[in-house]
């Protein structure tokens, strides 16, 4: 590759566990000269890391709370907004407290398959990144020509043998 050819899409100078180291190393290689604009972090999470976080992002596990809850809510409006105003709230009406308990948990279990459906539907990449707890390395990517990229591993360089 020639001096001051363009690289794309960019060169990987540091990989951090943690925001803000990429954060600082950013910093310097701008205060070194190259632009705002070619330098980035991205975040990355290892296949490893994506293999274990769709075991517990995706499928009833992830809908299984939500959809209950959302699932006994309807339940409950159901039985007061429905049957109580045919049948009467007396104690000779047609509905005793169990059946309000068995149409709430009705609506818990339909809410529960409904949630567990929407979010197994959902694609795997927006189920990972909606996962906090997920381990990520954070990248600082160069993307500019020879000579940023060798300035920003200088910077690095100096970074390293300052810390350790």
């Amino acid at each position: 590759m020639t001096r001051g050819q363009y690289r794309e899409p960019g060169e990987v100078i540091g990989v951090f566990n943690n925001h803000r180291g990429a954060v600082q190393l950013k910093e310097a290689i701008q205060a070194a000269g190259v632009a705002p604009q070619k330098v980035e972090i991205d975040d990355q999470i290892s296949p490893l890391n994506q293999i274990y976080a769709l075991g517990t992002t995706t499928g009833g596990q992830a809908g299984l709370l939500i959809g209950a809850a959302y699932g006994g809510i309807v339940g409950i409006l159901f039985v007061f907004l429905v049957l109580l105003p045919f049948s009467g709230a007396t104690d000779y009406s047609d509905i005793s407290p169990i059946s309000i308990y068995l149409f709430t948990l009705v609506g818990a279990v339909v809410g529960w398959a409904s949630g567990k459906g929407l979010r197994a539907n959902a694609p795997r990449e927006e189920q990972i990144k909606g996962n906090p707890n997920v381990p990520r390395n954070f990248r600082v990517v160069v993307k500019g020509n020879e000579d940023e990229v060798q300035q920003a591993h200088q910077v690095m360089l100096r970074q390293s043998t300052a810390q350790g």
